[in-house]
Parts: structure tokens; sequence; C-alpha cells
């Protein structure tokens, strides 16, 4: 399923939480906050060929020790879970405690 996503499936869902079950089992919600398209060279040279390169940011869960690695997130929009890889980026700028991610499709 991953494969066939598109920044479009994501761009009317930010401002939305996705969420994802902890090791403890706990739900955590992971805010998805923008949807960001890059135009590589390989698309320039073959659109045809190439897959949009796109990056989903989230504002992650207060005071969770994740830094990076596979979760399963879940939005109502989509019927199955998605095994998306993120990486936290930084420290919200305004919420001590509360880390931003990113993920990234290419």
């Amino acid at each position: 399923m991953l494969n066939s996503l598109t920044a479009s499936h994501f761009e009317s869902l930010v401002n939305q939480d996705f969420t994802t079950a902890g090791v403890d089992d706990k739900r955590y919600p992971f805010k998805l906050t923008s949807v960001n398209i890059r135009v590589t060279e390989a698309q320039q040279a073959y659109p045809e060929r190439t897959r949009e390169a796109f990056s989903l940011a989230f504002e992650g869960p207060e005071n969770l020790e994740f830094i990076q690695g596979t979760v399963e997130l879940e939005h109502p929009s989509f019927s199955e879970p998605l095994p998306i890889f993120m990486v936290a980026v930084g420290e919200h700028p305004e919420q001590k405690g509360r880390l931003l991610y990113q993920a990234v499709f290419n």
C-alpha cells in the first residue's frame, strides 16, 4: 500500500491526529502538521517512471521517548495501519517535551 501513496492522500488530513500503539499498549497521537512535495532530479528526467517525492511532518505526543523507527500509524481515512518510518527532527519550539517528526517518501 505504501508504494501507491502520494502527497494528495495526506493533504486533506493536515492538522488531524494519526495514532499508534506504544510498547505499553497505550495509544499515542501524532498530529500531521504539513505535507511537503519536492521535485527530484530523477523525477524531472523521468516523470513517467518515478514516484512523487514528499515528506510528512508530525507533532509527537508529549514526553514520548521515541527517536526513530517504523510505527504503524492509523487514521480513519486508511483501511489498514500504515507502517511509516519516522525520525525525530527536533523539539517543538513552543512546547517543551514534545518532539517533531518527519517521514520521507521517495
